[in-house]
């Protein structure tokens, strides 16, 4: 074959061939186990609020477009008298009365129908089953909690750089991340979430497209004596309307955390377009037997973030908490039902290694000394082998019970309390004591010193 028919033949194709993206990676951030437990606590303590806060019926975007055209003309000539008034436009046109015995009667609007009490009273309880669910997830399970375990958040920040327009076809651009074992000796580890889990974009687009039309003529003359008069009326009305309502997924993540060869675990998130609405154009033969409009897809630069919360299992005081994490993409566009982690991707966008922060293993708190009648705010720490601490923690300083409000999650193992003035905490030793669901009781001695009153 001639080399420059295969020349041409490979360009041909390439401009053929389906559109690619130019993803690049920063540096990941990575935040240590006290850090993820004490951002988890404050997540869960503001589920609550949020839910009361959420509206049904709310778009990220909206796109409407509305035209109004009215075109009036009057036409008169009159032979006979030059003073002879100018045509009258058609009048509208008389709207019936339905039934004709109800006269003057205004009928009432119609019942829409609505939610039962059933229905209205299974969606309250849906609601706080997701509440629940959120809860439980940002809160974590027993392995999470475990005092040999650590957490670890690496937080990935993407760059796509190149406007893509897709057309008509939506498609997906995956990244695949691997975590391996920096060194021999690294605990266990698991992807325990990944986050965005998936987030879409609502959009409703509307387009209202109306023309009214009036023609009015009037004619008078005069021949012979004998006068002649006619008139002519005409009123079209076109309404053309277009509105959908979908969900674009823009960024989900794969949630198959795959080994690897010789260890590690292998993840991916898929980065997808936003929708769009586009006029044709009048000579677009698909506009003559067709929409006036056409939907399209487009892959907008700028940055994408995502994150993976990893927990190490059985972890020993000296071991390490090194991975390293490489980040692979080709930059190919696939169809969301061809999304998979199992993809080749080849290229490298970078190798990083990241370190997880070791935890220090301070004493365990045995003794607290308070004044009576004095506020003061205190550390509670529960020591190598101790519990750990959670949002559902409860503090008893002998038969008082410290307000839930007054207590913050430090990390796993530390709890700052503020203790109020209470009558019930006299001057003298008392026991103390921290609750948490699904962990041991620390307990640990209060002294109360004589205060001021």
């Amino acid at each position: 074959m001639d080399l420059r028919l295969l020349t041409t033949l490979v360009l041909v194709c390439q401009a053929c061939s389906a559109p690619e993206v130019d993803v690049t990676v920063s540096e990941p951030k990575v935040y240590g186990d006290d850090t993820v437990l004490r951002v988890l606590d404050q997540q869960r303590r503001q589920l609550p609020a949020l839910a009361r806060g959420i509206r049904p019926g709310d778009y990220q975007e909206a796109f409407g477009v509305r035209q109004d055209e009215r075109t009036r003309a009057t036409f008169g000539v009159s032979l006979a008298d030059p003073d002879a008034p100018g045509p009258t436009p058609p009048s509208a046109p008389r709207r019936r009365r339905w039934p004709w015995w109800a006269g003057g009667y205004a009928a009432a609007p119609l019942l829409v129908p609505g939610l039962t009490f059933n229905e209205q009273l299974r969606q309250r309880v849906d609601a706080a089953q997701h509440l629940a669910a959120y809860d439980l997830l940002f809160l974590g399970d027993a392995r999470l909690l475990n005092r040999r375990s650590r957490a670890a958040l690496i937080r990935f920040e993407l760059s796509f750089n190149r406007y893509v327009d897709l057309g008509a076809r939506r498609r997906f651009a995956v990244v695949e991340f691997q975590l391996r074992p920096k060194q021999p000796g690294t605990p266990r580890f698991s992807v325990y979430l990944l986050s965005p889990e998936y987030s879409a974009m609502v959009s409703q687009e509307a387009a209202v497209r109306q023309t009214v039309s009036e023609y009015a003529a009037q004619i008078l003359g005069s021949w012979g004596g004998i006068g002649a008069s006619g008139s002519y009326g005409s009123r079209d009305r076109v309404r053309e309307e277009f509105e959908a309502l979908l969900e674009t997924p823009l960024q989900f993540a794969v949630q198959h955390s795959r080994p690897l060869v010789g260890g590690g675990l292998r993840f991916a998130f898929a980065f997808g377009p936003r929708r769009r609405l586009v006029e044709r154009s009048a000579l677009n033969p698909a506009r003559w037997f067709g929409a006036n409009y056409d939907l399209a897809y487009e892959l907008q630069p700028g940055p994408r973030t995502c994150q993976a919360l990893v927990v190490f299992h059985d972890v020993e005081p000296e071991a390490p908490l090194e991975l390293e994490v490489q980040i692979r993409s080709d930059g190919r566009l696939v169809a969301e039902e061809d999304v998979d982690v199992g993809l080749a991707l080849r290229p490298t966008l970078g190798t990083f290694n990241v370190a997880c922060p070791q935890r220090s293993n301070p004493g365990q708190t045995s003794r607290l000394s308070l004044a009576a009648g004095v506020p003061s705010d205190v550390i509670i720490v529960s020591g190598a082998q101790g519990p750990t601490f959670s949002a559902h923690s409860q503090v008893f300083l002998g038969s008082q019970h410290v307000d839930p409000r007054d207590l913050l999650v430090l990390g796993r193992g530390r709890l700052a309390v503020h203790v109020r003035p209470s009558t019930t905490l006299r001057p003298g030793s008392h026991v103390g004591r921290v609750v948490t669901p699904d962990q041991p009781d620390l307990t640990f001695e209060v002294v109360v010193a004589g205060g001021r009153k």
